[in-house]
């Protein structure tokens, strides 16, 4: 087997990681509905480009995808330390659900609104593991309020970052 295969296998086990976990706190609605946050939301969380019509399975499934190697790719711009299979999977479940972050526009794995870095960010870019998967535990709020989804949420990301799932 050569190196390129083991990397993609890697990839594609933590890709279906969190996929399951995603799936389980997003749920499936083929029809759209406004988020926490007032945003128009479909299927497993999607918020790019909905419209107010019932999507098919299919759509949704191809959307998930989508919106997973998205994640994948904004937790491999701003993570550089290595991370094991289900670190990384933790880490994109976490990026679908909070985004990336903008300075000035929103909080996300890579910056705050305030511009600076998340300390889950700047722990894990140290290879403090046990630091980076503890701070999920902070990320329960949306619009303000604590989410108790949110806070059993991060719990199963958590512990899949622990490796205890």
């Amino acid at each position: 087997m050569n190196k390129g295969s083991v990397v993609a296998g890697i990839a594609a086990g933590a890709l279906a990681l969190a996929a399951g976990v995603v799936m389980k706190w997003e749920g499936y609605k083929a029809d759209p509905y406004i988020d926490a946050v007032g945003v128009l939301t479909v299927c497993y969380g999607t918020t790019t480009d909905v419209q107010r019509r019932q999507y098919s399975r299919a759509e949704c499934e191809s959307f998930l995808a989508r919106d997973l190697e998205e994640a994948r790719e904004v937790v491999h711009a701003c993570v550089k330390a290595p991370m094991l299979p289900h670190q990384e999977a933790a880490l994109i479940s976490f990026a679908y659900n909070v985004g990336p972050g903008h300075p000035g526009v929103r909080d996300g794995l890579c910056w705050l609104k305030s511009g600076n870095q998340p300390r889950i960010r700047i722990k894990a870019n140290a290879g403090d593991w046990v630091g980076a998967c503890a701070e999920l535990s902070n990320w329960t709020r949306a619009g303000g309020r604590r989410l108790l989804g949110l806070e059993r949420r991060r719990a199963d990301e958590r512990r899949l970052c622990e490796g205890r799932i």
